[in-house]
């Protein structure tokens, strides 16, 4: 009996000592790498959860024999995330100010084509597209600064949401593929 209310006691202590790493209440990040510039914020929602949201700026490119070219459209996401390791992480004395940890998220896109920046032909139309991408992903912070740097990649699904876009595109829905590395400042 003694040997099960000790190892309760282990258990509680370890699960409280466990808890005590928490995102923080609310972040304010611009960033930049392969997405050219990000715009986004984290909100808590609990202990190791933060809802983001995000407006960004996607890269469109193509080529052809003949001609090629490449625009910038806006990308709306919101994903929330679990930063599964940021209690252990301060439980090592590791940095996990600005949500410094690893997290699984899931990234819900709106991709459009509100506002097109670039040097696209008008025979070149951009679909709307709407993605699903759960992601596994890294934040650290560098240095002691508010510099950080995040990197995600994951597998997903996509498809567009009305009849004019569809027709565009010799895909109908599919996969897709994210694959990100960013470097940001954080405000608070």
């Amino acid at each position: 009996m003694k040997l099960l209310k000790l190892a309760a006691l282990a258990v509680l202590f370890s699960v409280s000592s466990y808890a005590q790493g928490t995102v923080e209440k609310s972040l304010f990040n611009v960033q930049t790498g392969l997405t050219p510039l990000a715009i986004n914020h984290e909100a808590k929602l609990g202990d190791r959860f933060a809802l983001r949201s995000e407006l960004s700026f996607a890269l469109r490119a193509y080529w052809t024999l003949y001609d090629s070219g490449y625009a910038f459209t806006p990308v709306i996401n919101l994903e929330p995330r679990w930063y599964y390791n940021i209690a252990k992480r301060e439980g090592k004395g590791k940095r996990t100010d600005n949500n410094s940890a690893n997290f699984i998220g899931l990234a819900s896109r709106y991709s459009s084509d509100w506002v097109v920046l670039g040097g696209l032909p008008d025979y070149f139309t951009i679909p709307n597209s709407v993605s699903f991408v759960p992601k596994w992903g890294i934040r650290r912070g560098i240095g002691q600064s508010n510099f950080n740097f995040e990197f995600s990649t994951g597998l997903g699904y996509f498809f567009f949401p009305d009849q004019e876009s569809q027709k565009y595109s010799s895909k109908k829905d599919g996969l897709t593929v994210h694959l990100d590395f960013r470097i940001g400042y954080t405000f608070k």
